[in-house]
C-alpha cells in the first residue's frame, strides 16, 4: 500500500491506537525483505503500516507477537479499520506476511475473510480537455501535461527525471520493477514536450534559479524550485483541475495517451503495451497481438501530431 492510501486512511475516523509498540519483530522482517532487494521507500511503507497496525491491535488488548497473532486478531482488525476494503486487504495481507515469514503461520488464510469488490474509479479526460488544461496550465504543469500525454508517463517516472537523462533527443525513463533504479529504457522525446521542456527551463532562468537538477519542479515554501515527490506532483495538477473545471488526475494522462493510440491511430493492442510498458497485456487490453516496431514509431509520431493539432486550434 502506498502513501496516498495511507493519507486517505489517516483523514478518516481510526479506531484508537496505543502510544508505543515493540517494533523488534518488524524490524527483523524489514531487514529480510531489504536483504531480497526491496526498494527503501517500500520498506519504509511497510514499516510504517505494519506499525499502524500492531498500535490498534495493542490498543484493544490483542496480541501484537507474530506467533501469538490469530485469525481471530486479522478478522477483527479488518473490522476495525476505516477504510476501502482493498485497503484493509492490504493490510491484512502486509501483516500476515510478517507473520508468515517469522513464524510461518498464515493466519489470513485461516481467517478466510469475504470482501466487496471494489469498483476502481479511474478519471478520463478528451483531447478537447487536454487541450484547455495545456493552455491554462503554469510551465511547471504544462510539462508535466505533455510527459503524460505524449510519453506515456507516470507520475513517479515524472519526478525521477534529472536533466542528465536527457540527451540528443532522447529521455531515459526509471519506471517500475528491476531493482532500486527500475526498469531503465530510453524514449525518443516528441517535438512538444522538447518545446515544454525549453519553456519551463527559461522560465527557470527568469527566476535566476537552476533548480536542483530535476526535470520536473515546484517551487517550494521560499520560491525556491526543487524536484518534487509524486504527492506534490498530483496537488499540483489538482490545483490546475480546480482552476480549470477539469476534473484531471496524473494518471489520467496516461489514460489519454493510451486511449488516443488505441481509438485515433488504431495501433494494435500489443504495440500499445510495449509503448506503455506493462509486463503483462491483461494489464492493457487482455489481448495479444504481435508487437511491429514500425508501428511504434509510427503510433508516438502520429499521437504527437494529433494532440500539437488539438492544442493550436484551441
Amino acid at each position: 500500500m502506498g502513501t496516498k492510501d495511507v493519507m486517505k486512511m489517516q483523514t478518516k475516523k481510526q479506531p484508537a491506537q496505543s502510544k508505543t509498540v515493540d517494533m523488534s519483530e518488524v524490524d527483523a522482517y524489514i531487514a529480510y525483505l531489504r536483504n531480497h532487494g526491496r526498494k527503501e521507500i517500500t520498506l519504509a511503507h511497510y514499516r510504517q503500516n505494519l506499525g499502524r497496525m500492531l498500535r490498534i491491535l495493542d490498543a484493544d488488548g490483542r496480541p501484537t507477537r507474530v506467533n501469538e497473532i490469530g485469525p481471530e486478531d486479522i478478522a477483527w482488525l479488518a473490522g476495525a479499520l476505516q477504510c476501502k476494503d482493498r485497503c484493509k486487504r492490504d493490510y491484512c495481507k502486509q501483516l500476515n506476511a510478517m507473520c508468515n515469514q517469522l513464524a510461518g503461520r498464515d493466519v489470513y488464510a485461516q481467517a478466510d475473510l469475504l470482501w466487496n469488490r471494489d469498483t476502481p474509479h479511474r478519471v478520463w479526460i478528451s483531447i478537447e480537455q487536454f487541450a484547455i488544461l495545456y493552455h491554462q496550465a503554469k510551465p511547471a504543469e504544462r510539462l508535466v501535461l505533455v510527459l503524460g500525454a505524449f510519453m506515456g508517463l507516470r507520475r513517479a517516472e515524472m519526478c525521477k527525471i534529472r536533466e542528465e537523462d536527457i540527451r540528443d533527443g532522447v529521455m531515459r525513463i526509471h519506471g517500475k520493477g528491476h531493482g532500486e533504479q527500475g526498469l531503465v529504457v530510453d524514449i525518443e522525446i516528441p517535438g512538444p514536450v522538447m518545446e515544454a521542456i525549453r519553456e519551463f527551463r527559461e522560465h527557470k532562468r527568469r527566476f535566476q534559479d537552476s533548480g536542483d537538477g530535476y526535470l520536473v519542479q515546484f517551487r517550494d515554501c521560499h520560491g525556491v524550485y526543487r524536484g518534487c515527490c509524486p504527492e506534490s506532483l498530483s496537488r499540483a495538477i489538482h490545483r490546475l483541475a480546480k482552476e480549470s473545471g477539469i476534473h484531471v488526475t496524473p494518471h489520467s494522462l496516461r489514460r489519454l495517451y493510451a486511449t488516443v493510440l488505441h481509438n485515433q491511430i488504431g495501433a494494435d493492442y500489443n504495440t500499445i503495451k510495449r509503448l506503455m510498458r506493462h509486463s503483462d497485456i491483461s494489464t492493457t487490453l487482455k489481448c495479444y497481438i504481435q508487437a511491429d516496431e514500425t508501428k511504434e514509431r509510427q503510433a508516438r509520431d502520429e499521437l504527437a501530431c494529433i494532440l500539437t493539432s488539438a492544442m493550436a486550434t484551441a
